[in-house]
């Protein structure tokens, strides 16, 4: 009979209802579900999932939603022959999967008899006990290293390669702690986050920048007189070396991180970074933080009339009561899309995507001067069904972003007052001449296609572009590529003509919008989360509103 790893860790479940899947990874399927406040044992864990024991059966969870503690007494299983035969099974008879050579070291999973299972390229593999050594290794959840981050904008990734994924960046100064190392890089964990960097930009002392005397300067150069502080409210925002879009990027900083605003010019902030760099950012894409007394309390606005206000985080949760569009609660959590709101001396839950969290978002949509009166806007959520569109380096189709993207700028047009039609509501697939047509039967005001771009043989090419195909509709695209740059500050690659068929054999004003690179790994991230979503789709409205008010 199999045993597994001594498990005595355990991972408690933080959310309710949490998926388990069958892999580690949101494209696993769906094995089963577990609440919050169960507790599982942790058979292993995998970059950001966890794979725990539920009775007889086992599942991965994502870690994020997860609180791991105790120990899990692992153990390397090390070849101490070459071509050591790796089998699918505990037996000769078994299929051969791959082969160890002698000092070659694998994590043991567990044994049976004269078998002993290990962890192969993310599956399983057995090897024979007579051509291997066993060595313990002992880890802790509560015997973690801290260290600090030595340079700016370090980034964190899915796996120890450089290869890997970014999935994050860490500023200068901050503390993180060090769960395992695997040769040059160490597996850390942040902010309830955890992730891979390369050791070498990490250490226990302060970075030297850190530990000099904040009241030390140098006489020879003036004093700057600081007027508070901004908070980046976009995923990655450039710092420029000027106060205007063509000036040379300098730095960049992440959303969430405040910084010293110097002086205000036009559009544009000075600010200070933590490493004494002064630079110039957006305006539009900061916060100022001397904001009224209620900025230290999160909220949300609603923004559909009987919304329902729900006991639990879920749609088969009861239903404790409606509100109407305009109606704001105070924020006490946010987990799995769905808010938890102060509601009639307790609390309630609402899903995320039916609000807004922005004073701004509302502002803006219900000025006179940028509202619609029932014009006909057809959004076509690009490719769709059996056309997938483009796939992104980690193998994610085009065709659900799009439509994702499509949803959400739905959503924002009809409360701006347009009737909004959609090519596609599901993954469906339409020839390019039903998109077309249904938006000249319609008498579209506005017909927009909304894609995502690929280069794959330049991974580093990226940006928003938008093109059209009859010369009356050049001021609309540039209208709207503006508005998009402005919300986003991703790469500008400008308005164009392009010979596209949705556009070309469309009699109504059409565009087809190009919302990002998913062949650039790091634009790839940050155009499939929420505020990006919320960025973008508010940059097209905004550009399309401004262009039918003309």
């Amino acid at each position: 009979m199999s045993s597994d790893i001594a498990a005595e860790s355990t991972a408690e479940i933080k959310v309710d209802p949490l998926n388990v899947r069958s892999g580690p990874g949101l494209s696993h399927e769906q094995v089963g579900q577990v609440h919050k406040g169960e507790s599982y044992p942790v058979v292993k864990q995998q970059g950001n999932w966890v794979q725990i024991r539920m009775d007889s059966k086992k599942g991965w969870v994502a870690k994020w939603l997860v609180d791991v503690t105790g120990n899990v007494t692992k153990a390397e299983v090390t070849s101490d022959v070459d071509r050591l035969r790796i089998r699918s099974g505990p037996g000769t008879s078994h299929d051969i999967l791959g082969h160890m050579n002698k000092g070659t070291s694998y994590l043991k999973l567990g044994e049976q008899e004269e078998w002993v299972r290990i962890d192969f390229k993310n599956d399983e593999g057995w090897v024979h006990k007579d051509y291997i050594s066993v060595t313990a290794v002992a880890s802790s959840a509560s015997q973690t290293e801290e260290k600090i981050v030595q340079v700016e904008n370090l980034n964190v990734r899915e796996n120890p390669s450089l290869s890997a994924e970014v999935i994050d960046q860490l500023d200068k100064g901050v503390t993180v702690k060090v769960i395992s190392e695997k040769g040059n890089w160490s597996n850390i964990s942040y902010n309830d986050q955890e992730g891979w960097v390369a050791s070498k930009f990490i250490d226990e002392s302060p970075p030297d920048s850190l530990n000099e005397d904040k009241n030390e300067t140098d006489s020879s150069e003036p004093v700057q007189q600081t007027k508070g502080t901004v908070t980046v409210q976009t995923p990655i925002l450039n710092v420029r070396s000027e106060g205007t879009l063509g000036s040379q990027v300098i730095n960049q900083v992440n959303q969430g991180d405040e910084l010293t605003f110097l002086q205000e010019k036009e559009a544009w902030y000075q600010v200070k970074l933590d490493n004494g760099q002064t630079g110039w950012v957006a305006n539009w894409l900061v916060e100022k933080g001397d904001v009224s007394e209620s900025s230290s309390k999160k909220w949300i606005t609603l923004l559909y009339n009987a919304t329902n206000i729900r006991k639990g985080p879920g749609t088969d949760t009861a239903i404790v009561g409606r509100a109407n569009m305009g109606d704001q609660f105070t924020v006490k959590s946010h987990n799995n899309q769905w808010y938890e709101i102060e509601y009639e001396n307790g609390t309630g839950y609402v899903a995320d995507w039916i609000v807004a969290n922005s004073q701004t978002d509302i502002q803006q949509m219900s000025k006179k001067e940028e509202a619609l009166n029932n014009e006909v806007i057809v959004i076509d959520a690009g490719h769709g069904g059996r056309d997938v569109g483009t796939i992104g380096h980690d193998n994610f189709y085009e065709k659900k972003l799009t439509l994702k993207t499509a949803q959400r700028l739905a959503e924002r047009l009809r409360l701006a007052g347009a009737k909004v039609v959609l090519t596609r509501t599901g993954d469906k697939y339409l020839s390019l001449s039903s998109r077309a047509t249904m938006s000249n039967m319609k008498g579209a005001d506005a017909f927009l296609s909304l894609h995502y771009n690929s280069f794959p043989q330049s991974p580093s090419v990226s940006g928003i572009g938008t093109y059209y195909y009859h010369k009356r509709d050049r001021d609309f695209a540039q209208t709207v590529q503006r508005a998009m740059i402005q919300s986003t500050a991703l790469h500008n690659r400008e308005a164009r003509y392009g010979d596209y068929h949705v556009i070309r054999e469309n009699s109504q004003p059409a565009l087809l919008l190009e919302l990002g690179f998913l062949s650039n790994p790091q634009e790839a991230a940050t155009v499939r989360t929420k505020d990006f979503q919320e960025k973008i789709t508010k940059g097209i409205a905004k550009g399309v509103i401004e262009y039918l008010n003309k």
